[in-house]
């Protein structure tokens, strides 16, 4: 999968990542501050990134996710017209922030609830003994303790 940001620098990044036995790898990070953002060059890095993939971890990819932008989905076509057993996807990440994004904008009173909950999750991540009881009651029934996160833009 690959996606981009711009860091505190404003350089423009895109990272390739790997997902292999519900772990993530980082590939590589790629700074094309100087070079235009085109599905060109983007493919250029994801065959790159592929290669480096089966070379040093020797696996196989078999499906690329990247965003919905313009140059992405090029990238996708021409991702699949050039290794056609590759499956391409969008992600669904950016897909439901926009969807959220659009219901958020409806109604204040679901932004004022995200809103609260945000203001709860940060209160309990800094109270770690609560955080504490909070996983060890998940446990004492058998279950695996969720994790408390929050939100970011994708």
């Amino acid at each position: 999968m690959s996606d981009g940001w711009k860091n505190v620098r404003h350089n423009v990044l895109i990272a390739s990542m790997l997902s292999l036995d519900y772990k993530t790898y980082t590939v590589c990070v790629h700074n094309l501050s100087a070079q235009h953002k085109t599905a060109k060059n983007h493919l250029k890095l994801v065959l790159s990134d592929i290669y480096k993939t089966k070379k040093e971890h020797n696996v196989c990819v078999i499906a690329w996710v990247s965003d919905a932008g313009g140059n992405s989905q090029a990238m996708q076509v021409q991702l699949h017209c050039l290794r056609p057993q590759i499956l391409v996807f969008d992600c669904w990440a950016h897909q439901i922030n926009l969807v959220v994004g659009d219901i958020m904008s409806l109604t204040s009173q679901l932004v004022d609830t995200a809103d609260d909950a945000i203001n709860i999750i940060k209160w309990m991540l800094n109270h770690l003994y609560l955080l504490g009881l909070f996983c060890q009651e998940q446990a004492q029934d058998g279950r695996k303790p969720c994790s408390l996160a929050l939100p970011v833009l994708t």
